[in-house]
């Protein structure tokens, strides 16, 4: 099933085995993306989705060192989702990456292995599954590629990053 959304997946991965990604409008358009506590549009800087914002003093927000944002969910009191660049593991029928969930106001911190089958990327929809760093399955979530959920904007990393091996 293809996505008729009017954007593509551009990943640009494995070369050190860095993995970075980003959403780049299929015209150059406004894309329409949440981060830093609110949902706007404009066109995507060369950095895709990763980019930030400088508040004040013109520092930016919102990043983390070795890691790649991926979604922001739950508004201030939500969690931001991360993946760490260059974790992607191709297994047996499967793509894992590291993950963690940033709690805004907690600022708590789980560390996952996300997973997707090479069919539900094929499929383009499927499951998201996350399993703590020792391996214990902990919860899947659905995903459609080109959907607005984050679990859809994490499969789009994996499956797009993963692609040349299916």
């Amino acid at each position: 099933m293809k996505s008729k959304v009017n954007r593509v997946v551009k990943c640009v991965a494995f070369l050190g085995l860095v993995l970075s990604a980003q959403l780049v409008a299929a015209n150059g358009a406004a894309v329409s993306h949440s981060h830093n506590g609110r949902t706007h549009s404009h066109p995507l800087p060369s950095e895709g989705l990763s980019h930030s914002h400088s508040v004040g003093n013109g520092s930016p927000n919102n990043t983390l060192s070795g890691w790649v944002k991926v979604g922001d969910a739950g508004g201030a009191t939500g969690k931001e989702f991360f993946l760490k660049k260059g974790s992607l593991e191709v297994l047996t029928n499967s793509f894992s990456v590291i993950g963690q969930e940033l709690g805004k106001a907690t600022r708590r911190v789980d560390l996952f292995h996300y997973v997707i089958s090479f069919q539900d990327c094929k499929n383009q929809m499927g499951y998201l599954n996350n399993f703590n760093l020792s391996g214990k399955f902990v919860y899947k979530t659905e995903f459609v590629i080109g959907a607005s959920s984050v679990a859809s904007s994490i499969a789009d990393v994996i499956c797009g990053a993963g692609a040349k091996y299916l």
